[in-house]
């Protein structure tokens, strides 16, 4: 069962919520650099991808809206371990 990090707040006076304001982030789980590097091998990918870190991976809830209308989205952040993060390489939801 994920367990919530941090909630938010995000609403307009109105009891309406802001667009894009991140509702929670949810922890969903680690891999360590061992399991990544079999997880690819087994994976048979065309290329080799090098792994030194494992990561923790996280479910970032926000606002947004779908027909005018508010509703929660979510993405996928992950995190390495062992090493400060240099910056958010890509960002992907479903309505990319």
């Amino acid at each position: 069962m994920p367990r919530t990090i941090k909630e938010f707040g995000g609403q307009f006076a109105d009891g309406t919520q802001a667009r894009a304001t991140v509702e929670r982030v949810e922890f969903l789980r680690s891999y360590s650099a061992l399991r990544l590097r079999v997880m690819v091998r087994l994976a048979r990918l065309p290329e080799h991808l090098p792994i030194k870190h494992g990561i923790d991976l996280y479910r970032v809830s926000y606002w947004t809206e779908h027909l005018g209308r508010p509703e929660i989205a979510s993405g996928l952040y992950a995190l390495p371990r062992g090493r400060a993060p240099m910056a958010t390489v890509t960002w992907m939801n479903g309505t990319n």
